[in-house]
């Protein structure tokens, strides 16, 4: 019998690695995925591997590099293996890849961002990777590739996305997420989460299991059993969350910031089930521009539920929200 490589001890023994695995149980408890496989044998170089519609998406978090940055050559390096890898998981099929790093992948994550905004390989060669530095490091992507061709490095890098969030935002992202399903303690609900995730590597979780474990612990979801309290418990929720971080803003106020508009204008676009992530160093304002967000999105919301007769506001009845 071959050795599995890694382990419990080994695959989740980071604490990055293991929040970010937490994260997306969580995920899954909210509808976004039907399985996880924690430390699944057949995928090589990912913590865990994600069923989500029916598709795989295999997710590698590594907390940094010691140079502060994932080059490409470091990725591909003798010891890393993880443009190999990712190459070897993703040719002929439709498998996505999640790399996760506190360190950016700048030029991974370029490379991969202009093949998706790309409508054909033929775009992605001549305007998208047109300058010199670009098309340098798409040949040495093809290199670590197995000096693969054009096309197929063009639909791999497709399907590979790049994140680079602080383990302090995974854990809030854990922390926030949790009371809109749970109505216990959400640092308890934590605890027994980052159990499961340590004792269940090999082991597939489906989002039943999972919700019927965190049952046999006190855990029970949340069940609306009258859908018009919904809108009271989401805004009893939010106000929570903006009292939880306004303390955080500079002199107590907001300021203006251009992201805030476009990621409004993003989430407004998106489709069913899919996520924007708001990264960037400690300091940048990312607190504020959720803050400014949620407001706006709120402001919104109140405007769309009024009309305008002569010089008053007055509610719509039986208006959705916008």
């Amino acid at each position: 019998m071959t050795a599995l490589a890694g382990g419990a001890a080994d695959k989740l023994g980071n604490q990055y690695e293991l929040w970010w695995t937490v994260s997306e149980l969580v995920r899954m408890l909210h509808g976004q995925s039907e399985s996880i496989r924690i430390e699944d044998p057949v995928a090589t170089k990912a913590e865990f591997v994600v069923t989500s519609e029916g598709r795989r998406i295999l997710h590698q978090a590594k907390r940094s590099h010691p140079n502060g940055k994932w080059t490409l050559a470091a990725l591909g390096s003798a010891d890393t293996q993880l443009l190999q890898g990712i190459y070897d998981q993703l040719v002929g099929n439709d498998t996505r890849f999640l790399f996760i790093s506190g360190s950016h992948a700048e030029e991974l994550d370029t490379l991969a961002m202009r093949a998706r905004q790309s409508e054909s390989l033929s775009e992605f060669e001549g305007h998208f990777i047109g300058d010199a530095k670009s098309a340098a490091n798409f040949r040495r992507l093809k290199t670590f590739c197995r000096n693969t061709d054009n096309a197929t490095a063009y639909d791999v890098l497709k399907r590979i996305e790049v994140r680079t969030p602080s383990e302090k935002d995974i854990r809030e992202k854990v922390t926030w997420a949790l009371p809109a399903l749970f109505l216990a303690n959400p640092t308890a609900v934590t605890s027994t989460l980052l159990r499961i995730a340590q004792e269940s590597v090999h082991k597939t979780i489906t989002r039943e299991a999972l919700i019927a474990e965190l049952a046999s612990q006190g855990y029970v979801m949340r069940q609306l059993r009258n859908v018009n309290n919904a809108s009271v418990l989401i805004e009893t929720l939010t106000q929570d969350y903006l009292a939880s971080v306004k303390h955080k803003l500079i002199r107590g106020s907001l300021i203006a910031r251009d992201v805030t508009d476009k990621l409004l204008q993003r989430i407004q676009g998106a489709t069913r089930g899919s996520e924007s992530l708001l990264t960037g160093r400690a300091g940048t304002g990312k607190t504020g521009c959720v803050i400014g967000l949620v407001e706006e999105a709120k402001r919104r919301y109140a405007l769309s539920r009024l009309r305008l007769t002569g010089d008053r506001l007055t509610p719509v009845p039986g208006q959705p929200p916008s």
